[in-house]
């Protein structure tokens, strides 16, 4: 079986190496009877558009698509409530519930400073879109953490755990949350 391969389709005549059906059965041979360019398919271009200039790019070349997934409802969450930890101290709190005001929720400590975002003034008891509290946590002078409540329409109660240097400990559906902050006589921001 013979098979040929062009070697050059720039020359008036196709310069084609062909083999044989034995191996060293090589021999070179010009086909006279095709000319480059010509062929039976209209739609084949086979003029040569190559540029012999010097193209460098020096752009990178990589996809800058990015692969990644887009961030869960947890994250944006999150986010937030990293982003408004370095505002919260600025917010306002309520009447009757000024400074470090005692609490009967030993999670909270001996006492709590609650600030809350304008959002959440809308409707202090209710579920309101971006509404968010900080609630320092505090035994005797000592501040020990700082509780969050914010709530989503679409998720719901998010609840976060910082150190008091803002890292998050916890977060999410936090079952020692949820008990008191959602339903019952202590739902919403109020329940100390």
């Amino acid at each position: 079986m013979r098979t040929c391969v062009p070697l050059f389709l720039i020359l008036p005549a196709a310069l084609v190496a062909c083999t044989g059906d034995s191996p060293g059965d090589t021999a070179h041979h010009v086909d006279t009877d095709t000319d480059v360019g010509d062929t039976d398919d209209p739609d084949t271009d086979d003029t040569d558009d190559t540029d012999d200039t010097d193209d460098t790019d020096d752009t990178d070349d990589t996809d800058d698509t990015d692969d990644t997934d887009p961030p869960s409802p947890e994250e944006l969450l999150l986010q937030r409530v990293q982003d408004e930890y370095l505002e919260y101290d600025t917010w306002d709190q309520i009447p009757g519930w000024i400074g470090k005001v005692p609490t009967g929720a030993p999670i909270h400590g001996q006492s709590v400073a609650i600030y809350y975002n304008d959002a959440a003034h809308t409707n202090l008891t209710g579920e309101v879109d971006g509404a968010s509290a900080f609630k320092e946590t505090w035994v005797g002078a000592s501040m020990t953490g700082i509780h969050v409540m914010t709530f989503d329409d679409d998720y719901g109660w998010y609840y976060a755990i910082l150190s008091t240097n803002g890292t998050v400990t916890s977060a999410g559906r936090l079952g020692q949350c949820t008990g008191c902050h959602e339903g019952g006589a202590n739902s919403g921001f109020l329940a100390p």
